[in-house]
This record gives C-alpha cells, structure tokens and sequence, in this order.
C-alpha cells in the first residue's frame, strides 16, 4: 500500500516539479484510522496545499487544499482525492 501512496503523491507533487502548482506544501502525511480510537490504521492520508498556474481550463488560480487517500478494501485498491478552495472554513 505504501508503494501506491508514494506513486500517487508523487505524480501530484510532479505537477509542482513541472511548474503547475505553484507554493505547493505538504501540510501532513499520516496513518489515519476510523474511528480515531482504532488500533489498526486504515487509511494512508496526506493533505497539500498549492496554488495552481492559469492556464487553459483553471477557472481560478487561488489557493487550494488537496487531500490524499489510499487503503484496500478484499484486495481492491480504494483511492480517494478531493480538493477544494483554501478560503473554505471548516
């Protein structure tokens, strides 16, 4: 699991290399269980923050917040990316 986590991030944080995000910062990367009392973790989790170059089909250039997941679900890979806007509270 660890191999796909780190191919996932990587071509994430190629993005960056290649001058597409700008400011990109790995905000965490961490074991996450649920529930949080959970011994066993679960999830492999990283969250990043980065501005992203304009460019054809970027509708906005301001900062944003991206989180990865990746665990196996009965040898199925489960791999989960959501991002939103940094100005969001939470």
């Amino acid at each position: 699991m660890l191999e796909i986590f780190q191919h996932a991030f990587s071509d994430i944080a190629g993005l960056a290399e290649r001058g597409d995000y700008q400011h990109f910062e790995v905000m965490t990367s961490q074991m996450l269980a649920m529930p949080p009392d959970s011994p066993d973790p679960i999830w492999l989790w990283a969250a990043i923050r980065y501005r992203p170059i304009m460019k054809a089909g970027v509708r906005s250039d301001a900062d944003r917040i991206s989180h990865l997941a990746v665990r196996s679900d009965g040898g199925y890979i489960n791999k989960v990316r959501y991002t939103y806007s940094a100005s969001l509270r939470f």
